[in-house]
């Protein structure tokens, strides 16, 4: 049985044009992150499940690092934006 396609990398986002969202719990601030800088600061086969990246993270707001992600495919955003 195929298993299908796995985005577990920050490659994989890429590659399947998914965004990755950061949102701080402390203070509510959230930004799409920067895959490609990402990629080039961490390796781009550093996996982008929360337990690997969020300790990582830092907001850029309040400086906690209590950050959740939001995995979202690149299409289903544009098609957000461009309703109409």
């Amino acid at each position: 049985m195929s298993r299908g396609i796995v985005i577990d990398s920050i490659r994989s986002m890429i590659d399947y044009d998914h965004n990755l969202t950061a949102h701080c719990n402390a203070c509510r601030h959230h930004c799409r992150l920067d895959l490609e800088a990402l990629g080039r600061r961490l390796g781009f086969e550093h996996s982008t499940l929360a337990r690997a990246l969020a300790p990582k993270l830092v907001c850029s707001k309040c400086g906690s690092k209590n950050i959740a992600l939001i995995n979202s495919d690149g299409a289903a955003d544009r098609k957000k934006f461009h309703a109409g």
